[in-house]
């Protein structure tokens, strides 16, 4: 075991991964509380623009409830996922694939199109015995893609 993930209990790992699940599953059926919950209240949400607190992630969905095209037919799949010690059990430094998928509309089953790719970095914290986010950035998998990669493995190791 590498030496980094030592104060991560599996335990710990479970319940990241359902910090993830969570966070996933209220946005996509559009439960701004729930999503809004998986938050530590000074949290930053990173996509093409900035979201700072719960007021500022709160603004974020709702926003994404009115506009999104895809809501409510479209899904985020997380896969890959990576978790780092970055706090003694405490906080972690966690990265993996996002792919979004919508549903078409007037198909038959099971007719989906894949409508974004990319990846999130993120760094989540453990409150009160749960696990919440700090901070989470979304990019988009494109541009430079290595290099950006390479840029985020340099934030998760500092």
């Amino acid at each position: 075991m590498e030496s980094e993930n030592v104060g991560l209990s599996v335990e710990d790992r479970l319940e990241i991964m359902e910090l993830y699940a969570r966070n996933t599953w209220a946005l996509d059926v559009g439960d701004a509380d729930r999503f809004i919950a998986t938050f530590t209240p000074d949290a930053t949400l990173q996509m093409k623009h900035r979201y700072v607190g719960h007021e500022g992630i709160r603004w974020f969905i709702e926003l994404f409830l009115q506009q999104d095209f895809g809501f409510p037919r479209a899904q985020h799949l997380l896969s890959h996922l990576v978790i780092d010690d970055a706090g003694g059990g405490k906080g972690c430094r966690s990265r993996a694939y996002v792919t979004r998928v919508h549903r078409l509309p007037g198909q038959h089953r099971g007719n989906c199109q894949v409508i974004w790719t990319g990846y999130c970095v993120d760094t989540c914290v453990k409150r009160e015995d749960r696990w919440l986010f700090q901070s989470r950035a979304l990019h988009a998998w494109e541009g430079d893609v290595m290099a950006a990669i390479n840029g985020a493995d340099e934030m998760l190791r500092s």
